[in-house]
């Protein structure tokens, strides 16, 4: 029996010590409910009997096909579940009431009541980002929270946690310079996350509030059981090293307040896929695809560009150790370029949950249906993704290996020392001012006047911490212990160009390296690391200003920046006069051949057929230029567009057969003029609107021996479209005259015709 002990011992130690599984949405084919269950199978009674005449098989196949109406899934959903999609994805959210109860902020929907507790991070946490993008940040993980879900004799109805995240918290000239200079990150920088505690008034519910509250005071003892909830939670995360507050009423509201501004308008006209006109300011909710329920595409969730990005996570009880997790991710974007890319990142539209996913960030509002996909998660099975526990915080710099580094501003009782240049605590404070905090500077000095009326952002003032409210203190050491109690409830940076105080437990310290150039030492939340001083030049002018300070260490400048350092700025560009386009080419059309003709007039000689013998003459005629018959003048189109003319056929007498041409010149005879009728004169010039006549119908005289070679001519210009003045004629080539006058024939019309 001792054996047999031991080895069940041991069976039980390897069972508790395996890793636990990632929990996903399960796969089922059928789902009935217990109302749906009756329903089908009243009515698969009904048709049994109704169908058992006709054969058992035709029973079976009726009773069958009512149960897949009833519980048959198609894309994870049961047909009644999808009409019931249909018909509530456009219903609006009602308000719901929220109130003071001994210091803490209730809210009363009339079927629940809640309460926020807002997670701060660790103090000064360190988050690290590769460059393959892997996060190395505490998150809030869902299986703590399941474990709250049930103490004792409490039981909570819903978990919920929210995380309003951005990456700058406007986008301007600066946020741009900053961005490129970063690159994409896991998590968002900056933003606020609440967990919301819920408990629904039903009958388990109301032992233990009758048993805390006071003598006819049952909303006394329903308070008082929030609140013990609620602390709950808060001691859970504590032991995370997260800080933990239960939320007054008035910060519910400024909460409710802050998310409506961005998301209210949208939220007035749900869809099925988003809320809002996609062609402007609108929201998109999604759910994970199956097989990226892990940690790896959670931070890829976050490189996707948009205004704001609200991450939540329902937990419901689901019996014994086990709850419900559905998480949604919301965007906040203007067009639809920003998530062109979501489903690359393993994110999947929440088909009709678009305003219930929104409503899920709005505490203060009736929560509508969740109708999500969820996983199961247990002792067994975890969730393979956390929610952050509000922004990374300010950019500090690169490690060699590319690593960027952030260090978290939130309120704690450890200040946070910037040891060095003014000019470096100056970039850490002008970072810092890129998100949603207010910045109160405490140091007199006309640096740092410079720099606030430079950067003019309502989040920056100067010696503003006794008339407004401010989340971030920047001041010297000596005014810090002057002033501790003032500085209470705020994170405080302490500006010194020596080296720390004694027992300072988080600093930032410039240090210079034997080869000239500087480094940060960060030494916060228990962690050391060491990044390079970057600054470069097109920060230090958008961000600071140019400003020149003095210092006895130098941030890396130039080439040496591994960064993107080159950053341009929208400008507005000079108006680009458009090149004015060349008219069209004239569509080319064979005509007949011309020569080109010298600059210098010269004889053209001209060789007549031999008469015959009784009336022959001695010599060749020859014609000189001016007596050449003169055409319209031919425009030249552009080379690419002329084509050469085809081949014509010599004209075919048709009573004779064609003389022999002497072609040999005679150089003893002198020219002769030739008779009038053998030269044509000069055409008048046509008017636009004038058809052309039939004058170039009379065919060719070969060309005598050593004329110059016949090159291709463009065709006339259209003169009803180009109405300008034509240039002088220029000479043509000679054409044979008419044999008799009268009737003649004219020469084949192929050679007038393309």
């Amino acid at each position: 029996m001792a054996r047999r002990a031991r080895t069940t011992t041991g069976d039980n130690d390897a069972t508790e010590s395996a890793p636990p599984r990632l929990a996903v949405p399960d796969r089922k084919l059928v789902s009935l409910t217990p109302r749906t269950g009756l329903a089908a199978s009243a009515l698969a009674t009904t048709a049994v009997l109704g169908m058992s005449p006709y054969g058992p098989a035709a029973a079976a196949g009726s009773a069958a096909a009512i149960a897949a109406v009833f519980g048959a899934q198609v894309g994870g959903r049961t047909l009644g579940q999808w009409v019931a999609l249909r018909r509530g994805s456009r219903d609006l959210p009602e308000q719901a009431a929220a109130f003071s109860r001994e210091g803490i902020g209730v809210i009363f929907d009339g079927n629940t009541v809640s309460t926020l507790v807002q997670i701060t991070p660790r103090p000064w946490q360190l988050t690290s980002i590769t460059a393959t993008g892997s996060c190395q940040s505490p998150v809030i993980s869902a299986d703590v929270l399941r474990r709250q879900l049930r103490q004792y004799d409490i039981g909570v109805n819903r978990l919920t946690a929210i995380c309003a995240g951005y990456k700058f918290a406007a986008r301007d000239v600066a946020a741009g310079v900053l961005d490129t200079l970063i690159g994409p990150v896991s998590v968002p920088l900056g933003g606020m996350t609440v967990i919301e505690v819920s408990l629904r008034l039903e009958a388990d519910m109301l032992g233990p509030a009758y048993r805390r509250a006071q003598r006819d005071s049952l909303p006394h003892g329903l308070c008082q059981a929030l609140t013990i909830a609620a602390t709950r939670v808060c001691h859970a995360l504590a032991e995370q090293g997260f800080g933990g507050r239960i939320m007054d009423v008035n910060s519910i509201r400024a909460f409710q307040s802050d998310v409506l501004a961005q998301v209210g308008r949208p939220l007035a006209s749900p869809g099925w896929r988003s809320c809002g006109p996609r062609s402007g300011v609108h929201t998109r909710t999604y759910v994970p695809a199956r097989g990226h329920w892990n940690a790896e595409s959670a931070g890829g969730w976050h490189h996707l560009q948009s205004h704001r990005q609200y991450t939540t996570l329902t937990l419901t009880p689901q019996g014994d150790n086990q709850a419900l997790a559905q998480p949604l991710i919301t965007y906040l974007v203007r067009g639809e370029d920003g998530l062109a890319k979501a489903s690359g990142y393993g994110l999947r539209a929440a088909v009709g949950q678009q305003a219930a996913g929104l409503v899920q960030a709005l505490p203060v509002t009736r929560q509508l249906p969740l109708r999500s996909p969820g996983a199961l998660i247990d002792d067994d099975h975890h969730l393979g993704f956390g929610i952050p526990a509000g922004g990374a915080g300010v950019f500090v710099g690169t490690r060699e290996d590319k690593t960027r580094v952030f260090v978290a501003v939130s309120p704690t009782a450890e200040p946070l020392w910037l040891s060095g240049p003014v000019l470096f605590a100056m970039q850490m404070v002008a970072r810092l001012s890129t998100q949603d905090q207010t910045i109160a500077v405490m140091i007199d000095d006309p640096r740092w006047h410079r720099l606030v009326a430079h950067r003019d952002s309502p989040t920056l003032t100067v010696g503003s911490l006794d008339s407004a409210p401010a989340d971030v203190v920047v001041c010297t050491p000596a005014w810090w212990e002057r002033h501790r109690e003032r500085c209470a409830g705020k994170a405080v940076l302490l500006v010194t160009e020596d080296v720390p105080g004694r027992g300072a437990s988080n600093s930032l310290t410039v240090t210079t390296t034997a080869s000239g150039h500087s480094e940060i030492a960060v030494a916060v939340d228990e962690q050391t690391t060491t990044v390079r001083w970057e600054l470069t030049p097109m920060e230090r002018r958008t961000l600071l200003g140019d400003v020149d300070t003095e210092g006895s260490a130098a941030p890396r400048e130039g080439p040496d920046l591994r960064l993107p350092q080159v950053v341009d700025l929208p400008t507005a560009t000079a108006a680009i006069r458009p090149k004015r386009r060349p008219a069209a080419a004239v569509p080319a059309v064979e005509t007949v051949r011309q020569a080109s003709v010298p600059a210098t007039p010269a004889a053209v000689p001209v060789t007549r057929p031999d008469p015959p013998a009784s009336k022959r003459r001695a010599t060749p005629t020859t014609l000189s230029v001016r007596d050449v018959t003169e055409l319209p003048p031919v425009v030249s189109a552009p080379p690419a567009a002329a084509r050469p003319p085809r081949r014509t056929a010599a004209p075919t007498p048709t009573r004779a057969p064609a003389p022999r041409v002497d072609t040999a010149p005679v150089a003893a005879s002198p020219p002769l003029t030739p008779p009038p009728a053998a030269v044509r004169a000069d055409p008048p010039a046509q008017d636009a609107k004038t058809p052309p006549r039939r004058r170039d119908r009379t065919p060719l005289r070969p060309a005598p021996a050593g004329s110059p070679p016949l090159a291709p001519v463009d065709p006339p210009p259209n003169r009803s479209r180009d109405r300008q003045p034509s240039p002088p004629p220029s000479p043509a080539l000679p054409q044979k005259p008419p044999a008799r006058r009268g009737k003649h024939r004219h020469g084949s019309d192929e050679e007038g015709k393309p």
